[in-house]
């Protein structure tokens, strides 16, 4: 399995961004934002409208696309692991990981289903294969 530079290279930053994000940031899940009913008057009401929920991550059970041509982990250890020596660029040690089947690439827009999303990774199932593995979830997007 031969996966390229660029592909290890965008996984390595976006992976040290969503971490340094979430150990700065209070990072919460997206919420419909509704406000008090307001009365005007006795004859008047106004309501304000509910905002409109834009969560673009995929939660269980749904469908979703990869952004990316990528690896998938096919356990949640290989996928650290994987980070660790992608953040280290260390070349040798994914080529060991690739030989062991740790991981298989995915295509970019290829429909996935959500199996158990975590905080920041997620199990995915490819559809058109059943393989199963774990992925980033800024490698998400619900359909």
């Amino acid at each position: 399995m031969n996966i390229d530079k660029k592909s290890y290279a965008i996984f390595a930053v976006i992976s040290i961004v969503i971490l340094a994000y979430a150990k700065f940031t209070d990072i919460q899940e997206s919420k419909v934002v509704t406000q008090p009913e307001v009365v005007v008057d006795e004859k008047t009401k106004v309501t304000p409208v509910e905002a409109e929920n834009k969560r673009t991550t995929p939660i269980s059970g749904e469908n979703a696309r990869i952004t990316e041509e990528m690896p998938v982990a096919v356990t949640k250890e290989a996928l650290d692991e994987m980070i660790n020596y992608i953040n280290a660029d260390n070349k040798e040690a994914l080529a060991r990981m690739a030989l062991r089947g740790e991981f298989f690439k995915v295509n970019k827009n290829e429909r996935v289903a959500v199996v158990d999303s975590g905080f920041l990774s997620s199990e995915i199932e490819v559809i058109a294969t059943g393989q199963r593995g774990f992925v980033p979830n800024e490698f998400l997007v619900k359909e």
